[in-house]
């Protein structure tokens, strides 16, 4: 294959289903010094090529926004650094940037910003077979743009309108389907947005546009440590009833369905059926509210906030758990579902989001968008047959959904098809 990197820095094993191959993900969203927990499934792909046997880089054009700047100094002039996830290494050109309101200037300047990695990128470790880019804008339009390697792009952003307005970020959103060498959606809801968007055919939304290519839905992956684990031991309230705990994990925005979570707690914690105990991970502008809700009456008991947590400790709260709730309104493939379904632990969640292609009736219930007493009654739906559901069962069809390996399985064909030959 093209380029020698330099030997040690992020070479897979020498055998595995991307043995072989030299791939660099060209991420939207990556950890940062601001938001450390920004695209953190990003990780996970880098980690689950290199397992398969890639050698592995990652390109982040890291643009610091007004808000995070102040107090940081240094940032007018971007600078490359090169950091290191495991043996994997991670250029990142890191500077102040203002799209002055405008989403297509974040994506050209994201893009003059790739370009420069990828340059600081090609020089230590060698030319890349192929660019794996995360979203079709900044990331794969920015990929496209250095003209380095073929481009396979994966989208993440839903609803996908966000990236067709207005009509100057539409133009770059459907450059980079059209000239992407291949496309792939997280999740069977992002697919039919971008089927309806006229993705298919190149990405200027004609018929005519050449002939149709398949948009594969491959979801993302989750690391080892979220592995089944057997239920906490069983508890009974002063009143006889069962125990249960329930997580949220997510941002605490209105869209994540927080102002249903409240309420139904709220009236849950009069039922006699169960005694639920809520645990929050997250934070954002609705924590406030949130807090002032469930701080009355029984429910203040019966709350524990733990802020934004580590990914360890995400795994062992679902382990010492008996459920996932998120009333989400919209979705594409939600991490927290994937991580609690690999523990064995089964999810409420809602109807037509991303979360429906996800919780099967073995894997939790599902209830309508934004309507409290249907969340609450589902709630009560899934305590009240608990004992039907088969935790390790449901870590197992997880598995074979999300693990490194799954996931790995589905991109090895795409990224062989897009391969140049060799000179």
């Amino acid at each position: 294959m093209s380029g020698a990197p330099e030997a040690g820095f992020g070479d897979g094993p020498p055998h595995g289903p991307l043995a072989g191959l030299h791939v660099v993900l060209a991420p939207a969203w990556w950890p940062s010094p601001e938001d450390p927990i920004a695209g953190i499934f990003f990780l996970d792909y880098a980690r689950a090529f290199a397992a398969a046997g890639a050698k592995v880089g990652v390109v982040y054009a890291d643009l610091v926004f007004p808000p995070q700047w102040r107090g940081r100094p240094g940032l007018l002039i971007p600078r490359v650094s090169e950091e290191r996830l495991d043996d994997i290494p991670v250029v990142r050109v890191r500077g102040f940037h203002t799209s002055l309101g405008r989403a297509e200037r974040r994506t050209l300047r994201f893009g003059a910003w790739l370009r420069a990695g990828l340059k600081h990128y090609r020089k230590r470790h060698g030319t890349p077979d192929l660019i794996h880019a995360q979203c079709s804008t900044p990331a794969g339009w920015a990929a496209l743009g250095a003209g380095v390697a073929p481009v396979v792009v994966t989208e993440h952003m839903g609803p996908f309108s966000l990236l067709l307005a207005p009509p100057a970020l539409e133009a770059l959103t459907r450059s980079a389907a059209r000239d992407a060498a291949a496309l792939v959606a997280v999740s069977p809801n992002l697919r039919r947005q971008m089927l309806e968007a006229g993705l298919e055919r190149g990405g200027d939304g004609g018929s005519t546009a050449g002939p149709a290519r398949d948009i594969p839905v491959i979801p993302n992956a989750v690391p080892p440590e979220f592995s089944y684990a057997p239920l906490p031991e069983a508890k009974r309230a002063p009143g006889g009833e069962p125990v249960y705990h329930a997580v949220f994990v997510g941002r605490l925005v209105r869209e994540k369905g927080v102002g249903e979570l409240a309420l139904a707690a709220t009236r849950l914690a009069g039922s006699r059926a169960a005694e639920i105990h809520w645990h929050i991970v997250g934070n954002g502008p609705e924590e406030n509210t949130l807090r002032e809700h469930l701080s009355q009456g029984d429910t203040r008991h019966r709350v524990t906030w733990h802020g934004t947590l580590a990914r360890p400790r995400v795994a062992d709260l679902l382990r010492d758990s008996h459920f996932l709730v998120l009333p989400s309104h919209g979705e594409n493939c939600p991490l927290a579902v994937c991580e609690a379904l690999s523990v064995g632990r089964p999810v409420v969640g809602t109807r037509e989001t991303g979360i429906e292609s996800l919780v099967g009736p073995e894997d939790g219930v599902l209830c309508k968008r934004g309507d409290a007493a249907a969340l609450t009654e589902a709630v009560l739906d899934l305590v009240g047959r608990y004992a039907a559901f088969d935790p390790p069962a449901i870590a197992e069809r997880a598995r074979e959904r999300f693990s490194y390996a799954a996931m790995v399985e589905r991109y090895a064909p795409v990224f062989r098809g897009v391969l140049r030959p060799r000179e």
